[in-house]
């Protein structure tokens, strides 16, 4: 059933129901040629044979047409008919290469009698991976075909896959597949479908029959399992814990980044929109929540599956043959709208979709990288893997094939690439494996890899009884002022996850009421930087005496004008206070030990009084705020290194009542 697995269908509009369809319009054709023209043979009884064979092609019995059209051309081996037709029957059977030893022996007899031998050669030879030999094959057609009609334009299509696997099977790039092992793999089939954040955690779909009950037929099921990866590598497989009211006809699952939310696809589940449809559900702490429809702003009367969301969680791109595309299945966006709600779905457009099917879309945590799978771009035959970037104005860029021997003239059908962007894993059918798809892991050639992407992970608790918080967080960058990330602690374990693309700056604040909340600042502009950042986040109940550095509180250098990326802690601060309008505090500064101490004092003191006066400007009481200016009296690091003086150069709030 479509949708159900990772694994993309091929619809009834793919390559090979076309080159079916093509194939019975040539033969239309070469039947009409006949009728216009003798047949050129002078052996009465290659014709006898021939025409027999006609009416038993005519009949659909093809191996009756392969004895006689045997006989007909061991009578007359120069039968140029004879050989087309003998191709054509091939063809329909679907032995690929005895009809290309026959149209092979057709052209040779007269390369311009039936132009369109030389494109279901090519057509073949692509098929068979003879890549150099379609590239020859599809040129010849184009230089003696007259006209510029729809075949015209299928064999330029063609013509520049083959020439493209051509170059490709030349300058192969890095690939060495490495079998997950009967941990994740079994005789069945299984699908990758999502990698956890931190890389913890593998999920995918295992696609198997189930028993018969009764006498009656197997029934093809599919189920949503994991994997955890531990010191000896990945652990057994287990199925996703669920209370759901429905489990049947359902796949293509994906993980929001914190881990805490479910999207998938659904076939003819009750209240359904279309034949397939998308839905969400919620990690409850014990299990998943049941499931929810998107509804019909997202969904639509036709086939939506596969979808991806982008790290921030505003974005799904999912794959849908609704009306309004550009082919068979396309690539759609919507957008989270304020409310919570799923904003109409858009096209991603002619750079990324065809009129192929693209599937199996996988948008990396970068925001910026785009994997997917397509029959419609150049590719080595079947359905490829893409990669597409997106650029600073938000434009995809034309995608990139990800080469041989990643991509082969079979299907490939869906990658996922960890965060740091370095190995990506896919679902591959191999001499090598345990049964049908299984998921092997490999690392991503250079060109193929997206910007890197560390995260953070973190326990949230009381700092007295180490009780776990269902604290709520929000990550910041702090040069656009946009929060990233946000969201609320998983209880149990009082958890949060949240992905810190390269290349920026962020701010993390956790709060919980009743607490002083957290401050922490990560420093990302080095884009090479994927070190993730594991804490344990002890907030303290609101006391006097209590203090917390605002981290994210930043000077210019010897100066106490405050930069525009202390805004958000600030604002952060002032709500903090309303909400505990009872709260006095006082905001000290302090400096490193270099320089003269008295500047020092002067300048910590003028950076706590700006402070002070930037929460006097978002209305909060100057009676609540005192301010000190410490200069380097209280260091909290060594100054002795560039790390201890960053660290003593702060900003410190102490609750005083």
């Amino acid at each position: 059933m479509e949708g159900k697995s990772a694994k993309p269908q091929i619809h009834a509009y793919s390559l090979s129901f076309l080159f079916l369809f093509v194939l019975l319009i040539l033969h239309a054709q070469l039947a009409g040629q006949r009728f216009d023209y003798d047949l050129e043979s002078t052996s009465r009884k290659a014709l006898k044979h021939y025409k027999a064979a006609e009416e038993a092609f005519i009949a659909r019995d093809n191996p009756k047409v392969v004895k006689l059209l045997g006989k007909s051309t061991q009578a007359d081996p120069q039968f140029k008919e004879a050989w087309l037709l003998l191709g054509d029957t091939y063809s329909d059977m679907g032995k690929r290469d005895q009809a290309i030893n026959a149209y092979e022996k057709a052209v040779s007899i007269d390369s311009v009698f039936f132009v369109p031998a030389h494109y279901l050669l090519g057509r073949h030879y692509f098929q068979a991976a003879r890549y150099k030999e379609s590239v020859n094959a599809l040129k010849t057609f184009l230089r003696l075909h007259k006209g510029s009609d729809e075949l015209k334009k299928t064999v330029e299509n063609l013509l520049l896959s083959a020439e493209f696997s051509a170059w490709a099977i030349e300058h192969p790039v890095a690939y060495t597949p490495e079998n997950l092992g009967p941990e994740v793999n079994s005789e069945d089939d299984e699908y990758v479908n999502a990698v956890r954040l931190d890389g913890g955690v593998l999920y995918f779909t295992r696609k198997f029959l189930d028993d018969a009950i009764f006498g009656a037929s197997p029934v093809i099921t599919e189920q949503f399992f994991y994997s955890m990866k531990g010191p000896e590598g990945w652990t057994a497989s287990s199925p996703l814990v669920t209370n759901w009211t429905i489990t049947d006809f359902m796949g293509a699952m994906t993980l929001s980044a914190d881990a805490r939310h479910l999207y998938f696809s659904a076939c003819g589940w009750p209240g359904g929109v279309g034949s397939c449809d998308l839905y969400q559900s919620e990690w409850t702490g014990i299990q998943w929540d049941e499931p929810k429809s998107l509804g019909n702003r997202v969904n639509s009367p036709q086939w939506d599956s596969q979808p991806t969301l982008s790290a921030d969680g505003t974005e799904m791109i999912f794959v849908s043959n609704r009306t309004g595309g550009l082919g068979g299945s396309d690539l759609w966006l919507s957008i989270r709208l304020p409310d919570g709600r799923w904003g109409f779905p858009v096209n991603l457009g002619d750079s990324i979709n065809t009129s192929g099917n693209e599937m199996a879309p996988f948008l990396h945590p970068d925001g910026k990288t785009l994997y997917f799978s397509s029959t419609g771009h150049p590719g080595l035959g079947g359905a490829d893997l893409f990669v597409a970037r997106r650029d600073e104005a938000g434009r995809w860029m034309k995608p990139v094939n990800l080469g041989f021997p990643v991509n082969t003239s079979g299907d490939e059908i869906n990658i996922i690439v960890d965060a740091p962007g370095r190995n990506a894993y896919l679902s591959a059918i191999r001499e090598a494996g345990l049964g049908g798809y299984d998921i092997y892991s490999f690392a991503l050639p250079p060109s193929a890899r997206p910007a890197s992407v560390s995260y953070v992970r973190a326990i949230v608790m009381d700092a007295v009884t180490g009780l776990r918080l269902r604290a709520d967080y929000t990550l910041t960058d702090l040069q656009t002022g946009s929060a990233i990330a946000s969201g609320q602690c998983s209880l149990p374990e009082g958890s949060f996850l949240a992905a810190l693309p390269a290349g920026r700056d962020y701010g993390l604040h956790v709060t919980h009421k009743g607490y002083l909340f957290y401050s922490g600042h990560f420093a990302l502009t080095d884009e090479s930087e994927t070190e993730p950042y594991v804490l344990n986040i002890k907030l303290n109940p609101v006391k006097p005496g209590t203090t917390l550095v605002l981290r994210n509180v930043f000077f210019d250098l010897n100066s106490f004008a405050i930069r525009k990326e202390s805004y958000d802690e600030l604002n952060k601060l002032t709500k903090f206070l309303n909400d505990h309008p009872l709260t006095r505090i006082e905001l000290g500064g302090h400096t490193d030990n270099t320089g003269n101490e008295e500047r020092n004092r002067q300048l910590s003191s003028a950076r706590a009084e700006a402070v002070k006066k930037y929460l006097e400007s978002k209305g909060i009481s100057p009676l609540r705020v005192s301010t000190k200016g410490y200069g380097s009296e209280i260091p909290v690091a060594d100054n002795a290194t560039e790390e201890g003086r960053a660290l003593n150069r702060r900003t410190e709030l102490k609750l005083i009542d």
